[in-house]
Protein backbone atom coordinates (compact mmCIF):
# COMPACT_ATOMS: atom_id res chain seq x y z
CA UNK A 1 0.00 0.00 0.00
CA UNK A 2 2.88 2.03 0.82
CA UNK A 3 4.47 1.73 -2.63
CA UNK A 4 1.15 2.10 -4.37
CA UNK A 5 1.07 6.31 -2.74
CA UNK A 6 1.73 8.95 -5.20
CA UNK A 7 5.26 10.58 -4.87
CA UNK A 8 3.09 13.55 -3.30
CA UNK A 9 1.70 11.83 -0.50
CA UNK A 10 4.63 9.54 0.27
CA UNK A 11 6.50 12.29 2.67
CA UNK A 12 2.70 12.87 4.77
CA UNK A 13 2.19 8.80 5.01
CA UNK A 14 5.50 8.27 6.65
CA UNK A 15 4.94 10.96 9.12
CA UNK A 16 1.33 9.15 10.43
CA UNK A 17 1.81 7.90 13.70
CA UNK A 18 2.15 4.29 13.36
CA UNK A 19 0.45 2.21 15.51
CA UNK A 20 1.69 -0.84 17.26
CA UNK A 21 -0.17 -3.76 19.29
CA UNK A 22 2.93 -5.73 20.41
CA UNK A 23 1.20 -8.90 20.06
CA UNK A 24 3.69 -10.57 17.05
CA UNK A 25 7.05 -8.86 18.62
CA UNK A 26 6.11 -9.75 22.72
CA UNK A 27 8.01 -13.30 22.40
CA UNK A 28 11.64 -13.15 21.90
CA UNK A 29 11.29 -15.94 20.08
CA UNK A 30 9.33 -15.17 17.79
CA UNK A 31 10.77 -11.81 16.49
CA UNK A 32 12.55 -11.42 13.39
CA UNK A 33 16.33 -10.75 14.10
CA UNK A 34 16.45 -8.05 11.55
CA UNK A 35 13.88 -6.09 13.88
CA UNK A 36 16.63 -6.59 16.48
CA UNK A 37 19.34 -5.95 14.47
CA UNK A 38 17.37 -1.94 13.69
CA UNK A 39 17.45 -1.27 17.16
CA UNK A 40 13.72 -0.33 16.90
CA UNK A 41 10.58 -0.45 14.48
CA UNK A 42 11.40 3.47 12.87
CA UNK A 43 14.72 2.18 11.60
CA UNK A 44 12.96 -1.15 11.07
CA UNK A 45 10.52 0.06 8.85
CA UNK A 46 12.13 3.23 7.84
CA UNK A 47 9.46 5.78 9.45
CA UNK A 48 10.22 9.45 10.67
CA UNK A 49 6.31 9.58 12.57
CA UNK A 50 5.73 8.55 16.31
CA UNK A 51 5.40 5.31 16.97
CA UNK A 52 2.31 3.79 19.54
CA UNK A 53 2.86 1.25 21.59
CA UNK A 54 -0.75 -0.19 23.33
CA UNK A 55 1.35 -2.26 25.87
CA UNK A 56 1.80 -6.35 26.13
CA UNK A 57 -1.62 -8.04 26.58
CA UNK A 58 -0.82 -10.33 30.04
CA UNK A 59 -1.30 -13.96 29.47
CA UNK A 60 -4.48 -15.20 31.66
CA UNK A 61 -5.23 -18.70 31.06
CA UNK A 62 -8.96 -19.30 31.75
CA UNK A 63 -8.80 -23.15 32.88
CA UNK A 64 -6.02 -22.31 35.04
CA UNK A 65 -8.14 -19.72 36.90
CA UNK A 66 -11.08 -22.02 37.12
CA UNK A 67 -8.45 -24.79 38.79
CA UNK A 68 -7.83 -22.59 41.19
CA UNK A 69 -11.49 -21.50 41.82
CA UNK A 70 -12.20 -25.19 42.66
CA UNK A 71 -9.48 -25.67 44.87
CA UNK A 72 -10.67 -23.01 46.88
CA UNK A 73 -7.34 -21.26 46.55
CA UNK A 74 -7.01 -17.54 46.70
CA UNK A 75 -6.57 -15.78 42.88
CA UNK A 76 -2.03 -15.03 42.70
CA UNK A 77 -1.42 -12.93 40.31
CA UNK A 78 2.08 -14.75 40.73
CA UNK A 79 0.82 -17.89 39.53
CA UNK A 80 -1.87 -17.43 36.81
CA UNK A 81 -0.18 -14.08 34.49
CA UNK A 82 2.73 -13.92 32.67
CA UNK A 83 4.04 -12.07 29.52
CA UNK A 84 6.39 -13.78 27.25
CA UNK A 85 9.27 -14.57 28.57
CA UNK A 86 8.66 -12.77 31.73
CA UNK A 87 11.10 -15.13 34.18
CA UNK A 88 10.95 -15.07 37.89
CA UNK A 89 12.68 -11.61 39.05
CA UNK A 90 15.23 -12.09 41.92
CA UNK A 91 13.56 -9.75 44.03
CA UNK A 92 9.94 -11.80 44.16
CA UNK A 93 7.50 -13.48 41.95
CA UNK A 94 6.60 -12.95 38.16
CA UNK A 95 4.22 -10.75 39.21
CA UNK A 96 6.17 -8.55 40.59
CA UNK A 97 8.31 -7.82 37.50
CA UNK A 98 5.51 -8.03 35.19
CA UNK A 99 5.04 -4.05 34.73
CA UNK A 100 8.87 -3.85 34.25
CA UNK A 101 8.65 -7.05 31.77
CA UNK A 102 5.57 -4.34 29.69
CA UNK A 103 8.18 -1.60 29.67
CA UNK A 104 10.75 -3.37 28.55
CA UNK A 105 9.22 -4.68 25.66
CA UNK A 106 7.73 -1.45 24.35
CA UNK A 107 10.90 0.61 25.21
CA UNK A 108 12.78 -2.58 22.69
CA UNK A 109 10.19 -1.26 19.72
CA UNK A 110 11.21 1.73 20.00
CA UNK A 111 8.13 3.20 21.01
CA UNK A 112 7.62 6.94 21.78
CA UNK A 113 4.10 6.31 23.71
CA UNK A 114 4.14 3.76 26.04
CA UNK A 115 0.24 1.51 27.08
CA UNK A 116 0.22 0.50 30.41
CA UNK A 117 -0.30 -3.13 30.77
CA UNK A 118 -3.73 -4.38 31.98
CA UNK A 119 -6.53 -7.25 30.73
CA UNK A 120 -10.05 -7.58 31.48
CA UNK A 121 -10.44 -11.43 29.80
CA UNK A 122 -11.52 -12.91 33.00
CA UNK A 123 -14.20 -10.48 33.84
CA UNK A 124 -16.26 -12.90 31.03
CA UNK A 125 -16.34 -15.75 34.18
CA UNK A 126 -19.19 -15.88 36.04
CA UNK A 127 -17.77 -15.94 39.51
CA UNK A 128 -18.24 -11.97 40.64
CA UNK A 129 -14.90 -12.54 42.76
CA UNK A 130 -13.14 -12.79 39.81
CA UNK A 131 -14.56 -9.60 38.21
CA UNK A 132 -13.49 -7.55 41.00
CA UNK A 133 -10.06 -9.15 41.35
CA UNK A 134 -9.33 -8.78 37.71
CA UNK A 135 -10.36 -5.00 38.18
CA UNK A 136 -8.70 -4.05 40.88
CA UNK A 137 -5.25 -6.10 39.49
CA UNK A 138 -5.43 -3.93 36.07
CA UNK A 139 -5.50 -0.89 38.18
CA UNK A 140 -2.68 -1.89 40.50
CA UNK A 141 -0.21 -2.69 37.38
CA UNK A 142 -1.45 0.51 35.89
CA UNK A 143 -0.50 2.32 38.62
CA UNK A 144 2.72 0.23 38.93
CA UNK A 145 3.72 1.32 35.26
CA UNK A 146 3.25 5.35 36.16
CA UNK A 147 5.30 4.36 38.46
CA UNK A 148 8.09 2.68 37.02
CA UNK A 149 7.82 5.54 34.00
CA UNK A 150 8.71 8.34 36.37
CA UNK A 151 11.10 6.68 38.26
CA UNK A 152 13.12 5.95 34.77
CA UNK A 153 12.54 9.27 32.89
CA UNK A 154 12.84 8.29 29.82
CA UNK A 155 11.43 11.35 28.20
CA UNK A 156 8.85 9.22 26.17
CA UNK A 157 4.82 9.60 26.80
CA UNK A 158 2.84 6.87 29.47
CA UNK A 159 -0.98 6.63 28.30
CA UNK A 160 -3.01 4.43 30.74
CA UNK A 161 -5.75 2.30 29.02
CA UNK A 162 -9.50 2.86 29.66
CA UNK A 163 -11.96 -0.10 29.12
CA UNK A 164 -15.45 0.75 28.47
CA UNK A 165 -17.64 -2.75 28.48
CA UNK A 166 -21.57 -2.54 28.69
CA UNK A 167 -22.67 -5.86 28.68
CA UNK A 168 -24.37 -5.23 32.33
CA UNK A 169 -25.43 -2.30 34.26
CA UNK A 170 -22.61 -3.89 36.67
CA UNK A 171 -19.77 -3.75 33.53
CA UNK A 172 -20.95 -0.17 33.31
CA UNK A 173 -20.63 0.99 36.47
CA UNK A 174 -17.54 -0.81 36.84
CA UNK A 175 -16.22 1.06 33.41
CA UNK A 176 -17.19 4.62 34.99
CA UNK A 177 -15.42 3.80 38.10
CA UNK A 178 -12.35 2.61 36.68
CA UNK A 179 -12.34 6.13 34.44
CA UNK A 180 -12.92 7.87 37.17
CA UNK A 181 -9.85 6.62 38.86
CA UNK A 182 -7.07 6.61 36.60
CA UNK A 183 -8.35 10.74 35.84
CA UNK A 184 -6.82 11.47 39.28
CA UNK A 185 -3.20 10.02 38.43
CA UNK A 186 -1.06 12.10 36.14
CA UNK A 187 -1.09 9.40 33.21
CA UNK A 188 0.19 11.56 29.74
CA UNK A 189 -3.15 10.60 27.96
CA UNK A 190 -5.26 7.44 27.83
CA UNK A 191 -6.25 5.31 25.53
CA UNK A 192 -10.10 4.79 24.96
CA UNK A 193 -11.48 0.75 24.10
CA UNK A 194 -14.79 -0.05 23.47
CA UNK A 195 -15.25 -3.57 24.40
CA UNK A 196 -18.68 -3.42 22.34
CA UNK A 197 -21.31 -1.84 20.47
CA UNK A 198 -23.05 -1.03 23.16
CA UNK A 199 -20.20 1.10 24.52
CA UNK A 200 -20.26 3.42 22.33
CA UNK A 201 -23.06 5.29 24.11
CA UNK A 202 -21.01 5.60 27.13
CA UNK A 203 -18.28 7.35 24.98
CA UNK A 204 -19.05 10.72 24.87
CA UNK A 205 -19.49 10.14 29.34
CA UNK A 206 -15.96 8.82 29.87
CA UNK A 207 -14.41 11.35 28.11
CA UNK A 208 -15.72 13.91 29.68
CA UNK A 209 -14.59 11.88 33.11
CA UNK A 210 -10.83 12.32 31.64
CA UNK A 211 -8.42 15.24 31.89
CA UNK A 212 -9.31 18.12 29.24
CA UNK A 213 -6.03 18.82 28.89
CA UNK A 214 -4.60 15.24 28.44
CA UNK A 215 -4.34 13.37 24.82
CA UNK A 216 -7.02 11.24 24.50
CA UNK A 217 -7.14 7.91 22.25
CA UNK A 218 -9.78 6.47 20.85
CA UNK A 219 -8.71 2.50 20.03
CA UNK A 220 -10.41 0.77 16.49
CA UNK A 221 -13.25 3.05 16.05
CA UNK A 222 -16.08 1.39 14.37
CA UNK A 223 -17.72 3.88 12.09
CA UNK A 224 -17.43 7.16 11.15
CA UNK A 225 -19.95 8.04 13.60
CA UNK A 226 -18.22 6.89 16.15
CA UNK A 227 -14.74 9.04 14.88
CA UNK A 228 -16.97 12.50 14.69
CA UNK A 229 -19.23 11.71 17.93
CA UNK A 230 -15.79 10.93 19.85
CA UNK A 231 -14.33 14.01 18.21
CA UNK A 232 -16.98 16.50 19.45
CA UNK A 233 -16.60 15.10 22.78
CA UNK A 234 -12.87 15.80 23.03
CA UNK A 235 -10.65 13.15 21.39
CA UNK A 236 -7.73 13.69 19.97
CA UNK A 237 -6.52 10.94 17.96
CA UNK A 238 -7.98 7.48 16.51
CA UNK A 239 -7.08 4.02 15.24
CA UNK A 240 -9.29 1.59 12.91
CA UNK A 241 -9.46 -0.99 11.08
CA UNK A 242 -12.27 0.05 9.53
CA UNK A 243 -10.78 1.26 6.16
CA UNK A 244 -8.58 -2.29 5.45
CA UNK A 245 -10.97 -4.43 6.29
CA UNK A 246 -13.86 -3.07 4.46
CA UNK A 247 -11.48 -2.75 1.01
CA UNK A 248 -10.77 -6.31 1.81
CA UNK A 249 -14.77 -7.13 1.39
CA UNK A 250 -14.55 -4.42 -1.64
CA UNK A 251 -16.25 -1.90 -0.15
CA UNK A 252 -15.08 1.73 -0.34
CA UNK A 253 -16.65 5.03 1.53
CA UNK A 254 -18.51 7.90 -0.93
CA UNK A 255 -19.99 10.75 0.06
CA UNK A 256 -23.47 8.84 -0.79
CA UNK A 257 -22.92 6.46 1.57
CA UNK A 258 -20.53 3.01 1.15
CA UNK A 259 -20.38 1.67 -2.22
CA UNK A 260 -20.53 -1.97 -2.69
CA UNK A 261 -17.41 -2.59 -5.77
CA UNK A 262 -19.11 -5.96 -6.29
CA UNK A 263 -22.69 -5.18 -7.28
CA UNK A 264 -23.33 -5.62 -11.04
CA UNK A 265 -24.49 -1.77 -11.18
CA UNK A 266 -20.97 -0.93 -11.15
CA UNK A 267 -19.99 -3.00 -14.33
CA UNK A 268 -20.85 0.11 -16.42
CA UNK A 269 -20.60 3.27 -14.28
CA UNK A 270 -17.38 4.87 -15.85
CA UNK A 271 -17.03 7.77 -12.97
CA UNK A 272 -15.14 7.85 -10.66
CA UNK A 273 -15.39 6.29 -7.49
CA UNK A 274 -15.65 9.40 -5.85
CA UNK A 275 -15.14 13.30 -6.83
CA UNK A 276 -13.76 14.61 -3.61
CA UNK A 277 -12.83 12.07 -1.48
CA UNK A 278 -10.22 9.59 -2.01
CA UNK A 279 -8.04 8.69 -5.37
CA UNK A 280 -9.80 10.01 -8.08
CA UNK A 281 -7.77 7.92 -10.44
CA UNK A 282 -9.92 5.13 -10.68
CA UNK A 283 -13.63 4.64 -12.53
CA UNK A 284 -16.03 2.22 -10.62
CA UNK A 285 -16.83 -0.05 -13.36
CA UNK A 286 -12.45 -0.72 -13.53
CA UNK A 287 -12.74 -1.85 -10.11
CA UNK A 288 -15.40 -3.79 -10.82
CA UNK A 289 -13.69 -5.42 -13.04
CA UNK A 290 -10.39 -5.66 -10.87
CA UNK A 291 -12.69 -8.09 -8.36
CA UNK A 292 -14.22 -9.75 -11.12
CA UNK A 293 -10.78 -10.59 -12.17
CA UNK A 294 -9.89 -11.27 -8.58
CA UNK A 295 -6.65 -9.26 -9.10
CA UNK A 296 -4.93 -8.83 -5.65
CA UNK A 297 -4.97 -5.10 -6.37
CA UNK A 298 -8.23 -4.68 -5.92
CA UNK A 299 -8.61 -4.54 -2.31
CA UNK A 300 -5.31 -2.48 -1.96
CA UNK A 301 -7.18 0.04 -4.02
CA UNK A 302 -10.03 0.28 -1.91
CA UNK A 303 -8.06 -0.13 1.27
CA UNK A 304 -6.28 2.80 -0.08
CA UNK A 305 -9.30 4.84 -0.88
CA UNK A 306 -10.96 4.29 2.01
CA UNK A 307 -7.89 5.34 3.96
CA UNK A 308 -7.81 8.49 2.05
CA UNK A 309 -11.33 9.18 2.48
CA UNK A 310 -11.03 8.60 6.72
CA UNK A 311 -8.07 10.90 6.64
CA UNK A 312 -9.70 13.62 4.63
CA UNK A 313 -12.97 13.11 7.03
CA UNK A 314 -11.15 13.67 9.77
CA UNK A 315 -9.10 16.46 8.36
CA UNK A 316 -12.52 18.31 7.89
CA UNK A 317 -13.75 17.45 11.68
CA UNK A 318 -12.24 21.03 13.06
CA UNK A 319 -13.56 23.30 10.50
CA UNK A 320 -17.10 21.56 10.76
CA UNK A 321 -16.80 21.83 14.24
CA UNK A 322 -15.78 25.38 14.44
CA UNK A 323 -18.47 26.64 12.08
CA UNK A 324 -21.00 24.96 14.26
CA UNK A 325 -22.31 22.48 12.24
CA UNK A 326 -22.36 19.51 14.75
CA UNK A 327 -25.59 18.86 13.68
CA UNK A 328 -25.38 19.12 9.75
CA UNK A 329 -21.90 16.61 10.31
CA UNK A 330 -23.89 14.03 12.39
CA UNK A 331 -26.94 13.99 9.61
CA UNK A 332 -24.06 13.81 7.05
CA UNK A 333 -22.54 10.82 9.14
Amino acid sequence: MYGSTSARDRGAWSEIPLLCSSKSFQDEQRTNSDLLKATGLRKFLNRRGPIISLGPAPQVPKKQVRQVLREGSSLDSSAIVTLPNAENSKSGSASQGIHHRSMEIQKGLGADVLGTIEYDNLETLEKGAVREWSFSESLRWQLECLELHRSENTGKGLFANVHINCSSEAEKERSLERTSVLSKYDFDGYFVSLADVEAEGLLETVLKLLPPKKAKHIRNARSLEVVARSFIAGADMFDSELPVRMGSEHRVFTRDGVLDLTEDSCREQFSRMDQQWGDPSFSIAYMHHLIKAYEPLAPVLCALHNMNFLTDFINDLPSRVAAEKVEQMTEAV
